[in-house]
């Protein structure tokens, strides 16, 4: 049995490892949301290693690993929290969004003592705690009562993934993010989910006995579930799909059965066919698809948009292109030498640069360089303010 623990923990943290270094290698660089999201991934690596240590028995050769999961969760849950606002809001961040890490700061200050201890007293306090639950080391504060810590560490973390759960559910913002975004948000999100049960067991005055196994017996399931679900997230780790898969798009049971040639009605169809499903990001998205998919002739079709929009169906699609990257991509835009422009062109759907350029100039008037320097210098002006 504990050979099979052993198997099982070290090919998690292995495989977390391996996940973490492709993500740094192939997305590191692209923006600052990738920067805070590769700082995530290394704190979920040492939240499993530790997790790792102690169901092998390993923890006492490596006491410096006391109270880490603790400071990953105090620096992590921010971090989540203000992506998520970030892109929900489309609200530049500021320094004032610091006060956010205060309740890491006190929770340092508190075990400063402890934290900075030697080996040998790590040591004594993991055995205490293999007694006693965490309910030993929380009455060695310095700074906190045991009660005033509960508070400091429950609130927070009730009210963070409170916050997050409603802009990833209820805030209508979240669908235009990104797929990759969208996917690693949802996971973030069940993780600290299910990280609420050790904190309910010890609300529920389970605290003395086993709150310590049954804190990394949590962290081994979820370090598991949300390892393997990584490779799951279109466009995460590798960004191979640069196009929207039609197919699956094809595959989805339609609700456009209508032939209701309403110009009104048929142009919301298109609309809200075009917001969910994104075809338009894929170089072979065309009117005979969207024909077939929503059962209305293409001649209405093209009708009805050039009516709205004073567009043909082709420019129509171009414009969606360019209107995308102004709400998704620029967003996350922190540095115009940063910027892959060819990759984004591959991944609006455009079937080179060269067309990316034209159609950018056509509908704004300047290049996509010019646009994004100029929004940043923009955006720069305003945080100076």
């Amino acid at each position: 049995m504990e050979f099979i623990i052993y198997l099982l923990t070290s090919s998690i943290v292995f495989l977390t490892g391996i996940t973490l270094l492709i993500y740094i290698y192939y997305n590191y660089s692209k923006s600052l949301t990738h920067k805070a999201i590769s700082l995530l991934l290394f704190f979920l690596f040492v939240r499993f290693l530790s997790v790792h240590l102690y169901l092998d028995n390993n923890i006492y050769d490596y006491p410096h690993f006391l109270l880490v999961n603790h400071l990953t969760s105090r620096i992590g849950l921010p971090i989540v929290f203000l992506l998520v606002f970030y892109h929900t809001t489309n609200k530049k961040l500021h320094w004032i969004h610091c006060f956010h890490f205060i309740p890491l700061i006190l929770f340092v200050l508190n075990f400063w003592d402890i934290l900075f201890s030697d080996a040998q007293v790590k040591q004594e306090i993991m055995k205490a705690m293999e007694l006693e639950g965490y309910a030993y080391v929380w009455q060695l504060g310095t700074l906190f009562s045991p009660k005033q810590l509960e508070l400091l560490r429950v609130v927070p973390f009730y009210s963070y993934v409170a916050a997050i759960g409603y802009m990833i559910f209820l805030a209508g913002n979240f669908k235009k993010f990104p797929l990759h975004l969208q996917g690693f948000f949802k996971i973030a999100f069940w993780f600290l989910l299910a990280n609420l049960l050790p904190i309910i067991i010890s609300s529920l005055g389970f605290e003395q006995v086993g709150s310590f196994l049954v804190a990394n017996v949590v962290g081994l399931f979820t370090t598991f579930n949300i390892t393997v679900s990584f490779f799951f997230i279109p466009n995460f780790l590798f960004d191979l799909e640069k196009e929207t898969n039609l197919e699956s798009i094809e595959n989805v049971e339609t609700i456009y059965e209508s032939s209701d040639n309403d110009k009104d009605v048929l142009i919301f169809k298109v609309e809200e066919f075009m917001a969910e499903f994104k075809p338009f990001l894929s170089a072979e998205f065309s009117l005979k698809f969207l024909e077939k998919n929503l059962n209305i002739s293409g001649r209405y079709i093209s009708a009805a948009i050039k009516e709205k929009y004073q567009l043909n169906f082709k420019n129509y699609i171009n414009w969606l292109r360019i209107e995308y990257f102004k709400s998704v991509y620029l967003p996350m835009i922190t540095s115009s030498e940063q910027v892959n422009l060819e990759d984004i062109a591959n991944e609006l759907g455009f079937a080179s640069i060269n067309t990316f350029y034209i159609q950018f100039h056509k509908f704004l008037n300047t290049t996509p360089r010019a646009y994004i320097d100029e929004y940043l210098m923009s955006t720069e002006l305003i945080e100076n303010m």
